[in-house]
């Protein structure tokens, strides 16, 4: 009966008759000291708010987001950077990679178009090659460059009449080979594709006019006859000059020699006859004046062998510019006599069958 007053007691005061043990365990809650939302289990860094697994990982030498990896490739602030494999400093845009620090074998540019030539960068050259290379990175190469180093370019020559032989006055420099251009520069006739290269030929042409002139006294003479002809210059009287002009052949190439011939008819005291030319071109025997024809230049020697029949005198073509000097066609000739004694030749003129004549070896294009 005791027994059961016990329990009725129990029940009264909510006890547990059966259970007589201390309910307070003593375990102490998380704790998360920095404030950031995460609790010391969870967080890297509790001690700091700027390090838990949700901050973004920056380059300062911590593992901000927790994942064990410090100041990896997805820090916010990592650079940017480019294998240099050719070492030009230039990098390969294909392979980029994100780091703290620049690594050993990468640049921070992404320009090379080409990382396993150095020789080709954007601080490269443009050339001209075989390939086609670009070798500056620009998108152009060889021709289609206008920055090409035209060191590096070849003459080409205009082919017009397609006989592969160039027109030297019409050269292009480019790297390559355009339609209708060649490396040679041979052709003399361009727009004939049967001539191309030059000979030579002598051609014999006759003076078509001749007339003797006496300077300062004003003598003309207007006769068959060229005189080479001095009164003695000590004397105050000048010379006579005998003036041939001399129609000329189209000369299309090089002028490589001239031969002046003068048949002598009468010849005293040895005269010292040499050729002289003229720089106007444009008289005719009826209305040429004693001051129409002048000097111009020596172009041959002195000769004082003059003798009776024929005598030669070869032209020192030195110095002449076919271009200007015979442009017209045409050229005059004199023989003067130099001596300063009295002396003088008689030659044949032009109304005469040995009338003075020329022996032109020039080059034609065939």
């Amino acid at each position: 009966m005791s027994t059961r007053i016990f329990c009725l007691l129990a029940l009264l005061v909510g006890c547990d008759p059966t259970d007589d043990k201390d309910t307070d365990t003593g375990t102490a809650a998380p704790i998360d000291a920095d404030g950031d939302g995460f609790t010391a289990d969870e967080d890297c860094d509790d001690a700091n708010a700027a390090v838990n697994p949700d901050a973004a990982e920056v380059c300062d030498g911590l593992d901000n987001d927790c994942d064990t990896e410090i100041d990896g490739p997805d820090a916010t602030d990592a650079q940017v950077q480019y294998p240099d494999v050719d070492q030009d400093g230039y990098g390969d845009p294909g392979l980029p990679l994100s780091d703290c620090v620049l690594l050993s074998g990468y640049v921070a540019n992404n320009t090379d178009c080409d990382d396993t030539d150095a020789g080709v960068s954007p601080g490269s050259p443009e050339v001209c090659d075989g390939d086609d290379v670009d070798e500056d990175c620009d998108g152009l190469s060889d021709d289609e460059d206008d920055s090409v180093d035209t060191s590096t370019q070849q003459t080409t020559y205009s082919d017009a009449d397609g006989d592969g032989y160039g027109d030297a006055d019409a050269a292009v420099q480019r790297c390559d080979l355009s339609s209708g251009y060649v490396l040679d520069a041979t052709d003399c006739d361009d727009t004939n594709p049967a001539a191309h290269e030059f000979s030579m030929v002598t051609d014999t042409v006759i003076a078509s006019e001749t007339v003797t002139i006496a300077y300062n006294n004003g003598v003309v003479f207007r006769d068959d006859v060229v005189r080479a002809y001095t009164y003695g210059k000590t004397g105050g009287n000048d010379d006579l000059v005998g003036w041939s002009l001399f129609s000329l052949p189209t000369i299309e190439g090089a002028l490589a020699e001239m031969i002046l011939y003068v048949n002598a008819t009468t010849v005293t005291s040895a005269p010292m006859v040499h050729t002289v030319r003229s720089a106007d071109d444009g008289w005719t025997r009826n209305i040429v004046g004693s001051s129409d024809i002048a000097r111009d230049e020596v172009v041959s020697i002195n000769k004082s062998s003059i003798t009776s029949g024929w005598n030669s005198f070869l032209l020192d073509l030195t110095g002449w510019d076919i271009t200007e000097d015979i442009a017209d066609g045409a050229i005059t000739l004199g023989v003067d006599n130099s001596n300063e004694s009295y002396s003088y030749a008689y030659f044949s003129g032009a109304d005469s069958i040995e009338a003075p004549y020329l022996e032109v070896t020039y080059e034609v294009c065939n």
